[in-house]
């Protein structure tokens, strides 16, 4: 039987074809299965909210790339800051392990990413989506449920009702009618986190990394992020509108421009609310109320918000998804003046 490999990470891309010309690349699956426990198969999903070797150590690196920064190299982009997305064998498995018969998970010691492998591309894809939801499942189940107006059934409280509302009163659309838009749209492969921690300069030309979310796409998500995150005027947000395009933007596409704005809002106020949902809360927050972003400025210089907590990871959600609602500029990812 052909065996194909996949090694997720920088080129998770490349799930849904057979990613390796040479076999020789990646260690061969075993014939025999027969010794693999299927309890403990059903053990190896992590529970949400449990610390994972992957979150941490990335977290490190992001956190020295700041003091690495004037001096940085190519050379140390892969091997200290950054995972190296290369196909090959994993010269230092943590953990082995088989979510169905016909694919094969290893970790690595490093990083804790996970190399997948499947006898067939189908079971390749199948161990990528069982890995995302090893290292991401609560964030898929939010995102997933926003994007359905059925994030009360999951989160249950009164933010997320309002969410619904505002979802099925903007769009109303059936399941049937979701899938006919997805595809009518123009297809280009995403980078889908286009934040300034993601752009390096070393000086002769700028470096997009952080690949984890890339996938096909509407090219206007990755633009409205961007526009998001580094055009705080109405005036440089038309600099790189026309920079982008190459000519004026037509009323039609100003139109679908503000529908994915909108939404890639909704999408990091759920990442931002599942960063700070994990926190310890003395009480429950009901209320949507969010702070202007002059506001918001005056505690973080105050000291009344600190940056990288799940306190104001909670107020920037609100923040995010005030814009989602109001059509109001969010103040970027970081804000301007915490970068």
């Amino acid at each position: 039987m052909r065996r194909v490999g996949l090694a997720a990470g920088v080129a998770a891309v490349l799930v849904g074809s057979t990613v390796l010309a040479s076999a020789q690349l990646v260690p061969q699956i075993p014939d025999d299965w027969s010794a693999i426990d299927d309890a403990i198969l059903h053990g190896t999903i992590t529970p949400p909210g449990a610390e994972i070797q992957e979150k941490s150590k990335e977290l490190e690196a992001y956190d020295e790339l700041v003091y690495g920064y004037p001096s940085l190299t190519e050379s140390q982009i892969t091997s200290t800051y950054f995972k190296d997305g290369a196909f090959r064998p994993v010269a230092n498995p943590k953990r082995v392990y088989y979510p169905r018969s016909d694919v094969k998970i290893v970790r690595d010691a490093e990083w804790g990413v996970p190399h997948i492998y499947g006898l067939t591309d189908a079971a390749a894809a199948f161990g990528a989506g069982y890995a995302a939801a090893e290292d991401r499942l609560p964030i898929i189940m939010a995102l997933d449920a926003l994007g359905r107006a059925e994030a009360f059934e999951l989160l249950g409280d009164n933010a997320s009702w309002l969410a619904d509302a505002e979802i099925v009163r903007l769009y109303g659309y059936t399941d049937q009618e979701f899938q006919a838009m997805i595809d009518r749209l123009p297809i280009v492969f995403g980078h889908h986190d286009l934040l300034p921690a993601n752009i390096l300069d070393d000086g002769q030309r700028l470096w997009l990394i952080d690949w984890e979310n890339g996938y096909r796409n509407d090219p206007l998500v990755d633009l409205a992020t961007a526009l998001d995150n580094f055009a705080p005027s109405p005036e440089l947000e038309e600099v790189l509108l026309l920079a982008w395009l190459g000519h004026e933007p037509d009323d039609l596409l100003r139109n679908r421009l503000a529908l994915v704005r909108a939404l890639t809002r909704l999408y990091y106020a759920g990442v931002l609310f599942s960063a700070s949902a994990l926190a310890p809360r003395a009480r429950p927050d009901p209320s949507l109320s969010a702070p202007t972003a002059a506001e918001f400025e005056r505690a973080i210089r105050d000291g009344r918000l600190l940056a990288e907590t799940p306190e104001t990871s909670h107020v920037l959600g609100k923040m995010f998804l005030a814009s989602f609602l109001s059509g109001a500029v969010p103040p970027g990812l970081p804000p301007m003046y915490m970068r």
